[in-house]
């Protein structure tokens, strides 16, 4: 079976700056990671998209200026809670990292270790019962 028969990974990143985003981006490329992000940069936007289209896997930054990452958690969870959540955080405090841990997200990345995208995402597949089969395209 060629790899293009896998589906398209479908992936809603909620990342206020686009710096960041650019850098997840070419992080997961190089990972091997590709799918279809769709990029929201306010809790409204999130939101309607959540609601609007069915996605694999949310990256989402753990603040933000008016819908911070738990209120995404909560909606994710909502709306999809097949979907794998993963908080992609710059916040290096342990406290706040092991907080997001304990929060029931699937896993939790720092933006200054961008490259555990790869290893984090097929085991947070398997906390939601998607692992099976389920490769990364």
């Amino acid at each position: 079976m060629c790899s293009n028969s896998h589906p398209v990974l479908r992936i809603l990143h909620l990342e206020d700056c686009e710096l960041d985003k650019e850098l997840i981006d070419r992080a997961m490329a190089s990972q091997g990671i590709h799918g279809e992000t769709h990029w929201k940069q306010t809790g409204r936007e999130f939101a309607t998209a959540l609601a609007e289209s069915s996605f694999d896997v949310v990256l989402c930054d753990s603040g933000g200026p008016s819908f911070n990452g738990m209120d995404a958690l909560a909606l994710t969870r909502q709306l999809q809670p097949g979907a794998a959540f993963i908080f992609v955080t710059g916040q290096c405090k342990e406290a706040i990292a092991e907080d997001l841990a304990m929060s029931g997200a699937d896993a939790v990345v720092q933006k200054d270790a961008l490259a555990e995208l790869a290893q984090v995402l097929p085991r947070a597949f398997e906390r939601r019962g998607r692992g099976a089969g389920r490769s990364i395209p």
